[in-house]
């Protein structure tokens, strides 16, 4: 049975405006953005070659930007600014507490 609920990550402090985070909620790698003041969070893998954000990754002009291949991505929309069919899955993000929660599935 799959069950989704709402698993906290990391103090909000931990998230800097404009920069990327990696974190693990239940078995699921994401990254966490910070971006004019609006949290955002992906699965942490470029759909392209498999590069994690966090670490190969960077912003770049309010645009995720794979640091393996150059592909970018709309925060608002998740999908790739040049091929509207590859988009990365949001996940929803919260601040509550002081911390980061993410909507995640558990199997």
């Amino acid at each position: 049975m799959t069950v989704e609920k709402w698993v906290t990550t990391v103090p909000a402090i931990t998230l800097v405006e404009g920069e990327l985070l990696g974190v693990v909620a239940l078995g699921h790698a994401l990254v966490l953005i910070r971006h004019e003041g609006r949290l955002y969070a992906f699965p942490d893998q470029c759909p392209h070659r498999g590069a994690p954000f966090s670490t190969a990754g960077r912003l770049s002009g309010g645009l995720l930007l794979c640091g393996w291949h150059n592909w970018t991505f709309h925060l608002d929309t998740g999908c790739q600014t040049h091929l509207d069919s590859v988009c990365l899955e949001a996940v929803p993000i919260r601040e509550r507490d002081g911390h980061l929660e993410v909507f995640v599935k558990e199997t």
